[in-house]
């Protein structure tokens, strides 16, 4: 019992080195993206774990807590990883990648075994589709030469079956004419925005180019407008700027120094993302199977925040080195690609994160943790809130009933001091406008009102001096007495004065 023990514990010492040797190092299979998860900025960068031969080692997430075998440094600054996840994790459920297959006149030219260059290449592509998952994976294999470069790959679907793209790879029958040129780099610049939108929907996306030669366009019959030598720094922009992954694969151009160096420089995000497959199908089946795991077994890790705000970003390159625990040591990525923030203006994100990456960030975040430029943010808003609504109950009303706002006179008393024990009435109240007069009605007139009074005896007025006699005022005129049997309701007759008789008369 002890002795199978011992040999149990000795072989899985033997297998620890191997193990530990399998992981060489990590690749970066997409350059580091800004997600529009937070106000703070955090980044996103996908990896795959590979050995000395640049084949994908797989990585078990499913142990323990998989943010503790990440580390991701910025020179000497180390950054929290938020969420690790793999494509079998929930992050993507499907992936998308575009083979363009050089079907130039010189993939006509024979191999050693008595096949084609173009042969080799579509058997290796063939067996290259043995892992395809129907539903997940997503494939359109496009030709290309000189002819109908646009055309073709705007043309071309993508196929979520292996039988629907082994169908599209048998229906490629290139003519080989001789006028089938090169147009590497044209062809390259139609499939990336294809891809492109694929990866604002938050799919995992790929460029595979697969060419024996170079760049070659501009002769008769070609297509007008291609890109000629000036095409290789227009793609390479293109796809930093549009963060779609190019690997590119040569085949049969050992002698061709320039071709080779112009195929390292259009993989991106770095040079690792090219393979010379030489002349073997063996080597270039192995190509295809690898690539296509890459795309479909890639880690994608979420880290941050790297600054504050977002605007510190502005002005900046960053570089970013991810280390993986294995073992007892560490692997890292080599040659990591920089990412570079606008000069001016604050940087825009460049994809949007995921549910899981979403809560991920709420977890980890401290309750009631909050960036100091969004509590300003929202103190300013609910002032401006503020403002509005007190303008508008306050001001509203003056614009619109003006005249209730005007100032009335008031009427105040004096200030006059009187003397002890006097008091002044009050001020009658206004009287509204038809009220009835609340004052009692008034008297009637004694019986004897306006009959003539007796005569009355003339009153002495007493001198107030002795030098000023007295006068006596004149008698009273008295109306004369109504003539007998005449009452105050009969009718008197009116004659005029020249007619009156007179007593001299």
């Amino acid at each position: 019992m002890r002795r199978s023990a011992l040999v149990l514990f000795g072989v899985a010492l033997l297998m620890l080195p191997r193990r530990l040797a399998a992981q060489d190092h990590l690749e970066v299979l997409q350059a580091p993206q800004l997600v529009q998860c937070d106000p703070s900025p955090y980044f996103r960068m996908a990896l795959s774990a590979v050995d000395a031969e640049r084949k994908p080692v797989g990585i078990s997430l499913s142990t323990g807590d998989p943010r503790k075998l990440f580390q991701v440094f910025e020179g000497d600054r180390q950054h929290p990883v938020v969420y690790v996840g793999s494509a079998g994790s929930g992050v993507t459920q499907n992936d998308y990648a575009i083979l363009l297959l050089d079907t130039s006149g010189s993939m006509k030219a024979p191999l050693g075994t008595g096949q084609t260059r173009f042969t080799v290449a579509r058997d290796a592509v063939r067996r290259s589709l043995a892992n395809f998952v129907d539903g997940a994976d997503h494939m359109a294999i496009i030709p290309f030469d000189s002819h109908s470069v646009a055309a073709r790959i705007h043309a071309a679907e993508f196929q979520s079956t292996r039988r629907g793209v082994e169908s599209q790879l048998d229906a490629i029958r290139p003519a080989f004419r001789k006028d089938d040129n090169t147009a590497l780099y044209s062809a390259v610049s139609e499939a990336l925005p294809i891809l492109k939108a694929r990866a604002d929907a938050g799919f995992p996306v790929s460029l595979i180019v697969f060419t024996d030669g170079a760049n070659d366009v501009g002769h008769p019959g070609d297509d007008r407008g291609l890109l000629g030598p000036e095409g290789l720094a227009a793609v390479r922009n293109q796809a930093a700027t549009l963060k779609v992954p190019i690997t590119t694969v040569g085949f049969g151009m050992s002698g061709d120094a320039k071709a080779l160096s112009a195929l390292r420089e259009m993989a991106w995000p770095n040079a690792e993302s090219y393979y010379d497959a030489a002349s073997s199908g063996e080597r270039l089946t192995q190509i295809f199977e690898s690539v296509r795991r890459k795309l479909t077994d890639r880690i994608q890790i979420l880290f941050g925040p790297v600054r504050p705000t977002r605007d510190e970003l502005t002005g900046h390159s960053y570089q970013f080195r991810v280390r993986l625990r294995a073992g007892d040591g560490f692997i890292a990525t080599r040659s990591e690609p920089l990412w570079d923030a606008p000069a001016v203006g604050r940087p825009v994100a460049d994809t949007d994160c995921t549910s899981a990456e979403t809560k991920a960030i709420l977890e980890t975040s401290p309750p009631g943790a909050e960036p100091a430029d969004i509590a300003w943010k929202r103190i300013i808003i609910l002032a401006t809130f503020g403002a509005i609504l007190a303008a508008l109950w306050f001001g509203a009303p003056r614009l619109v009933w003006p005249e209730s706002y005007i100032p009335k006179p008031t009427f105040q008393r004096p200030n006059v001091q009187l003397p002890p024990n006097v008091s002044v009435p009050p001020m009658p109240r206004p009287r509204a406008p038809n009220m009835p007069s609340m004052s009692p009605p008034p008297r009637p007139a004694p019986p004897d009102y306006g009959r003539p009074s007796a005569p009355r005896e003339p009153t002495i007025v007493v001198p107030s001096s002795p030098s000023r006699p007295a006068v006596k005022p004149p008698p009273p005129r008295v109306a004369p007495a109504e003539p007998p049997g005449r009452g105050a309701s009969d009718e008197t007759l009116f004659q005029p004065p020249d007619k009156l008789p007179r007593k001299d008369r």
